[in-house]
C-alpha cells in the first residue's frame, strides 16, 4: 500500500484503500469517503419478502433499472448461479462516475464512485 494511502473497513468483510486526505463517513448501513470532488460509497442490505430470501436474479433486475440506459453508458453485467452484478461509467457535468453492484441470494451490495475531470 502506497503512503498516500490509506486502508479502510467500511463494513464487516470488506476493505477499501483510498487517499489519505480522504475524510470518511459511516452512516450505519452505509459508507462513504470524500475529498473535494471525489466520493466513494457503500453500501450493502438484506432484502427479504413474504416468501423468504429474494433471488438474486430479481435482485439484479431491480437494480439494473436504476442504472442508465446501455445507449447512455459504458455498462458491463455479469452472471453466475445465485450471483449477478452490473457496473456502468458515465460522464457527467464534472466528471465521471462508477456505478456498481453485486446481488446473491438475499443481498444487494452497491459501490459509487464519482471524481471530477
Amino acid at each position: 500500500m502506497a503512503e498516500d494511502t490509506k486502508q479502510c473497513r467500511p463494513m464487516k468483510g470488506w476493505t477499501i484503500v483510498v487517499p489519505r486526505n480522504f475524510a470518511e463517513i459511516d452512516n450505519g448501513d452505509s459508507w462513504q469517503a470524500h475529498a473535494g470532488m471525489r466520493c466513494v460509497y457503500l453500501s450493502s442490505m438484506r432484502v427479504a419478502n413474504a416468501n423468504g430470501v429474494v433471488p438474486a436474479t430479481a435482485l439484479f433486475a431491480t437494480a439494473s433499472r436504476k442504472l442508465a440506459p446501455p445507449s447512455e453508458a459504458d455498462r458491463h453485467s455479469f452472471e453466475e448461479p445465485g450471483l449477478n452484478g452490473g457496473a456502468q461509467i458515465t460522464q457527467t457535468d464534472t466528471g465521471f462516475e462508477l456505478k456498481g453492484f453485486t446481488c446473491v441470494d438475499g443481498c444487494v451490495a452497491t459501490c459509487v464512485i464519482s471524481f471530477a475531470k
